[in-house]
């Protein structure tokens, strides 16, 4: 229909843009949603989106979530756990080291006292060293 014309039949052509319209929607078709949230929020793996124009944008790449905001600025949502500082380790010159922390007695005994220590330092440098390579604990 030409917009200079009158139409002819004004009816028909409410029936016609019914039709067209009513085609349109059922040609569209859905598109998949970006978010599912009837069992918690599930967001598909994907790249780093571009920048918004303001707000920020929620996504996941990587299996990992981050939020990236209208800066650019990318922001992760896995907060690493807190680590400790770091300890230097004992160094025990005198004594044996074994698994066990024997009783002095009733007399002073330096060789038991000293192996005492020296067990003990060896047994919380391992503690360090293990914290240390599970990224517990700051440190060389």
């Amino acid at each position: 229909m030409d917009r200079d014309q009158r139409p002819a039949n004004p009816m028909q052509d409410i029936r016609d843009l019914q039709r067209d319209v009513a085609q349109a929607q059922g040609s569209a078709g859905k598109r998949e949603a970006l978010t599912k949230a009837s069992k918690g929020w599930h967001i598909p793996n994907t790249g780093i989106p571009a920048t918004p124009d303001d707000g920020g944008h929620l996504f996941v790449n990587g299996n990992k979530p981050y939020w990236i905001d209208k800066n650019g600025i990318i922001t992760p949502l896995i907060v690493p756990p807190p680590t400790a500082a770091n300890v230097t380790p004992l160094t025990a010159t005198s004594g044996t080291a074994s698994d066990t922390i024997n009783a002095v007695g009733g007399s002073y005994d330096q060789t038991v006292l000293n192996n005492n220590f020296r067990s003990l330092a060896t047994k919380l440098n391992q503690i360090l060293t293990a914290m240390k390579s599970r990224g517990l604990m700051d440190g060389p």
